[in-house]
């Protein structure tokens, strides 16, 4: 829809509970409509909207209205009100609650402030619209090696793939064939790039990945289990209330290219993608790799069986909170895929714990779910 909408109520008495407000766009995650309040300059969120497609209550409210939105919203060119006025297409639409909607508003609304940065614009808002696409630009991310070589960002995303390939060959993570075997699947791959985003907003690393075509494997063939647990945000808030309540060592640490140490038991023969030097295009792959349908499961089993050679025990309630007592001391780690939290009474049984950590895997500090 390009057209602006007027939400107007109070036409009868069979709709006085509802409010006064103008369209302005649709929420993100959630059904319903998003509606600007002139009176309490914020915006909410309503499902039950009717649209009054012939009535104004007042046929200069529209223009007050935007004018009070914009002023919410930094200006990035001149717009006259009057433009808005002139435009044919403006059409009211009526918002209207319910009885329990009336009684219970937290049920049926969601308010935000108007001067959040907001995806979505008034249409027909040149100004809106503009301010949005200036919100969402973060990183040009390529799709593809070509235009990563064209990318303004080349020398950077060259530099996270040399890191990549060479996190692979220290992994020893595939060895080169001349040709694919006979009767044998091959597994095509691609490059993806990605920003990473630290809890501020701001880039805080430019990472390049070969991630495998899972599509083109073949059950039976190439892989056969797939699941792999990972924590429930039910135990990790528990756990994290009780370690703060009982003033406990609380750290975590992300697992470098995990999905790059474990073993398969499956052979995977797999075509390289461009931008990778090598005497052969096609290898096959010796441990995990992004992109497979079992990394995943690969990687749950190699960290599992190294916790266990640790001494600790997996709950039969999350298989990814694992725990054990020493000396009346009780350990606690929680795993999120590669994210592991670890939770002891003293440091130097923290210590302990990280330094068989790294006799294994290399680790880095980062954040927990974008968590510091």
């Amino acid at each position: 829809m390009s057209r602006d909408l007027y939400v107007q109520v109070g036409l009868a008495s069979v709709y006085s509970t509802a409010k006064l407000g103008i369209f302005v766009g649709y929420p993100e995650g959630s059904k319903g409509y998003k509606v600007f309040d002139n009176r309490t300059k914020t915006i909410s969120i309503f499902r039950d909207v009717i649209f009054a497609e012939d009535q104004f209550e007042d046929g200069n409210q529209p223009c007050q209205a935007r004018e009070a939105i914009n002023k919410q919203i930094p200006a990035t060119r001149e717009e006259e009100c009057s433009d808005i006025e002139d435009q044919s297409s403006t059409q009211p639409l009526r918002l209207q609650e319910d009885e329990s909607q009336a009684n219970h508003p937290e049920k049926s609304k969601q308010t935000v402030e108007a001067n959040q940065n907001d995806s979505v614009g008034i249409r027909r808002s040149t100004r809106l619209k503009e301010y949005a696409m200036v919100a969402e630009v973060v990183a040009e991310e390529p799709t593809s090696y070509k235009e990563a070589q064209r990318s303004k960002e080349v020398a950077k995303w060259d530099e996270a793939m040399s890191k990549e390939i060479a996190s692979i060959k220290e992994n020893e993570t595939w060895e080169e064939v001349r040709s694919l075997p006979e009767g044998a699947n091959l597994v095509s791959s691609r490059w993806v790039y990605k920003a990473k985003l630290g809890p501020n907003g701001e880039i805080t690393k430019y990472k390049a990945r070969i991630v495998a075509k899972g599509y083109s494997q073949v059950y039976g063939v190439d892989y056969e289990e797939t699941f792999a647990p990972v924590a429930k945000i039910t135990s990790l808030r528990a756990i994290l209330a009780w370690a703060a309540s009982m003033d406990k060592e609380i750290e975590q640490m992300d697992v470098v290219t995990a999905f790059l140490n474990p073993k398969l038991e499956e052979d995977i023969y797999m075509e390289l993608p461009d931008g990778v030097e090598a005497s052969s295009k096609i290898v096959k792959l010796r441990k995990g790799l992004y992109g497979l349908k079992q990394s995943g499961r690969v990687w749950y089993l190699e960290l599992h069986n190294h916790l266990t050679r640790m001494g600790f025990d997996r709950s039969h309630a999350d298989h990814s909170v694992y725990s054990k007592i020493t000396n009346g001391e009780l350990m606690v780690i929680v795993v999120w895929v590669d994210d592991i939290i670890i939770i002891t009474d003293k440091t130097s049984s923290m210590k302990n714990i990280k330094n068989q950590f790294r006799s294994k895997f290399k680790e880095q500090y980062h954040t927990y779910w974008g968590w510091k």
